[in-house]
């Protein structure tokens, strides 16, 4: 997720360690593009993190943390997003499909509220 726009960057029904690193080598190739280099990532200790998944970034420069066990407050950018999509969109709206609820979080991640949000964060 980036945590300035708080939008994801892929997702799938059933994601799996194969699944998550290639959505890394995907978007490890959107971040060569950028004017100021990753430094870091952070995520869980899920299994679907494998050590090819860390390799991807690592291999870029990027400095892997890894956020404590049964600690969601670690990780308090990813948890608020989640947060956000639950009350905002998945409390009101049936989602049926993925392709529904890639437009649902992307529509959520631009709307005024979350964008106030932001600023307030900021």
């Amino acid at each position: 997720m980036n945590p300035t726009l708080r939008t994801p960057h892929g997702c799938t029904a059933n994601p799996s360690g194969t699944w998550t690193a290639q959505q890394a080598r995907q978007l490890a190739w959107s971040l060569s593009e950028r004017l100021t280099p990753l430094r870091f990532l952070v995520h869980d200790r899920d299994s679907k993190f494998s050590h090819v998944f860390d390799e991807v970034f690592r291999s870029d420069g990027v400095e892997i943390i890894r956020t404590p066990f049964r600690a969601p407050q670690a990780n308090a950018f990813a948890e608020r997003w989640v947060g956000t999509v639950r009350r905002d969109c998945l409390d009101w709206i049936l989602i049926v499909a993925g392709d529904s609820l890639s437009r649902c979080s992307a529509s959520t991640s631009t709307t005024p509220t979350a964008i106030g949000r932001i600023e307030r964060s900021a």
